[in-house]
């Protein structure tokens, strides 16, 4: 909301506009504390095959198609990143197995549900069928590594709201406290209310979902 604010005021862009989203993210790029470190290792059959390393993040997104196949199932929507599989060899064509595996993991990472471009409303998935619930779990596990669900951004119909947790504001007296505080810029004055989120959402009946969550190693 910060950003969003400081954009409106020095480059006149309307707040909660999705362009918003982009820069910030641009700004994280280049820090490693938001950026796993993984290791692709392919080889075919035919003997071809290759050995790559890359940063994956700052924001990892999770496709439609990806939830749809872990039936809303974050945990499974994100371990089936982070394992192996397999594209056409171009070589023979033959299914080529790649297998990857992280060699630093981030401080913090966030995940995109791309699901919330696709239907930002309640009215948009009144015919949805394609899975039941969102799960999302408050701690995340990848490989052996732990991360604790920290923020939940909600994106729907043009609207921005958040829960948050370890918030730090002396003013508020809040230093990083455990409990998790929600924001609407829209209702109860701008105020933090203290509530805990809601883990899973219901596709056809929730209007809110999250579209952008943040976890912490």
């Amino acid at each position: 909301m910060v950003f969003a604010l400081y954009r409106e005021e020095y480059f006149g862009e309307k707040l909660g506009g999705l362009h918003s989203i982009t820069p910030l993210f641009n700004y994280f790029q280049n820090l490693a504390i938001f950026k796993f470190e993984v290791e692709d290792k392919r080889f075919c059959t035919c003997n071809h095959g290759n050995l790559r390393k890359f940063p994956l993040g700052p924001l990892i997104s999770l496709t439609t198609q990806n939830l749809t196949n872990s039936k809303g199932d974050i945990q499974i929507s994100i371990n089936s990143l982070f394992s192996y599989f397999s594209r056409p060899c171009p070589q023979c064509e033959e299914p080529l197995k790649t297998t990857r595996s992280v060699k630093n993991y981030p401080r913090y990472f966030f995940i995109l549900l791309e699901i919330c471009d696709e239907f930002n409303s309640l009215v948009s998935r009144k015919n949805f069928k394609d899975f039941g619930l969102i799960k999302l779990p408050l701690s995340l596990k990848i490989n052996r590594q732990r991360f604790s669900l920290t923020s939940i951004c909600y994106f729907q119909d043009i609207h921005y709201k958040v829960h948050v947790r370890y918030i730090q504001h002396p003013t508020l007296q809040l230093l990083n406290s455990n409990k998790w505080h929600h924001h609407d810029g829209a209702s109860n004055g701008g105020s933090l209310i203290e509530i805990n989120p809601k883990l899973e959402f219901k596709m056809r009946e929730d209007k809110d979902l999250p579209y952008i969550v943040l976890y912490k190693h």
